[in-house]
């Protein structure tokens, strides 16, 4: 009984030791990962564009609107207030503009409701490096290849 008393004891001090060294690795683990999380939301977050779009002359003065582009995801999210609807045959188109590529890219059709806004969640028809600019511009339904109409909104 003694020695089976003493076997087991033994046993139970090397599975502790174990459990320590398994609870010290975790920590170790939690910590990288933390450092990891860390770096990779800054990265993330420095690959953000934030603009704010103010309407162009003889627009709609209290337009306004803000976007969140995410070069990372290749996605962005543009928040309008005050831009009037438009008769059926028009729509709102966004226009990205990166400096490496001459053309303005198409984010898409939008249109607002009957109080002028609108939540727009909108991707680039291209792969961009960065947005340097941002347009909302009035086109016929269904939007152009490239912007036609009047330009109503432009970021700084």
């Amino acid at each position: 009984f003694d020695t089976r008393c003493k076997t087991l004891d033994r046993r139970i001090d090397v599975a502790q030791r174990v459990v320590e060294q398994r609870a010290a690795e975790n920590q170790l683990l939690v910590a990288a990962l933390a450092v990891a999380v860390a770096e990779t939301n800054r990265d993330h977050l420095a690959q953000m564009r934030l603009a704010l779009l103010s309407p162009t002359p003889e627009t709609a003065p209290k337009a306004m609107a803000a976007s969140v582009w995410d070069t990372k995801e290749q996605k962005g999210m543009l928040t309008v207030e005050n831009l009037p609807p438009l008769p059926p045959e028009r729509d709102y188109q966004l226009w990205l503009f990166d400096p490496k590529i001459l053309s303005p890219i198409s984010a898409g059709v939008f249109r607002t409701d009957e109080r002028g806004k609108v939540s727009y969640q909108y991707k680039s028809s291209a792969s961009l490096e960065s947005v340097e600019k941002l347009a909302v511009s009035i086109e016929r339904k269904g939007g152009v290849p490239l912007p036609q109409g009047k330009v109503v909104l432009v970021s700084n």
